[in-house]
């Protein structure tokens, strides 16, 4: 937790420095997550993200954009002959790249990575939950990449579309990685 922390606060203030003509708003909407393993994966658990981003221009054309967001994913499955859901629950940062394709910045292409912090670990199998956050092979840090579009409506509502690749594995020993697709929505203040 101790790095969580100092993480987070050394990302708020480099926000800060890049805060004088930074445009800040919030963000949410829907999360479609599902666990990758080689070429397979599982089945979809639908939750939501939510949080604040601030987005400040580098160049012409080219924005960099922190966000935090809470973000639910996990997966379903069939295991043993019993249906499961992995409840995982992130705080995640993106840092994303902005790149708009048009004069008048409305379409951009986004890309970067997401450092996510696990901050709930649940397993449902039937009827039967078992919190399984504090177990020793549970990791806590998730790596990702993310590419998506981003569309601003106006000066102030924005339509987002990403997805994000884990590249870090969920449990220590399993090739199981993070896979989320997002569609959101953003509102500048």
């Amino acid at each position: 937790m101790k790095k969580f922390t100092l993480i987070v606060a050394a990302l708020f203030v480099a926000a800060s420095l890049f805060a004088q003509d930074a445009q800040w708003g919030v963000k949410g909407g829907l999360n479609i997550a599902s666990e990758v393993a080689g070429e397979r994966s599982t089945d979809s658990r639908v939750g939501i993200h939510l949080g604040g981003f601030m987005e400040k221009a580098i160049s012409t054309g080219l924005d960099f954009q922190v966000e935090f967001l809470y973000s639910m994913q996990g997966a379903t499955y069939r295991y043993g002959g019993t249906d499961h859901i992995d409840k995982l629950d992130y705080l995640n940062v993106p840092v994303m790249i902005k790149i708009y394709l048009n004069q008048n910045r409305r379409f951009s292409i986004d890309v970067g990575t997401q450092l996510g912090f696990l901050v709930s670990a649940k397993v449902t199998a039937g009827n039967s939950t078992t919190n399984v956050y504090n177990n020793d092979k549970m990791q806590k840090l998730d790596v990702s990449l993310g590419i998506g579009l981003s569309y601003k409506l106006n000066d102030n509502l924005d339509l987002v579309f990403r997805g994000n690749q884990g590249l870090t594995p969920i449990v220590d020993g399993l090739d199981h990685k993070n896979s989320v697709v997002q569609l959101g929505v953003g509102y500048r203040f």
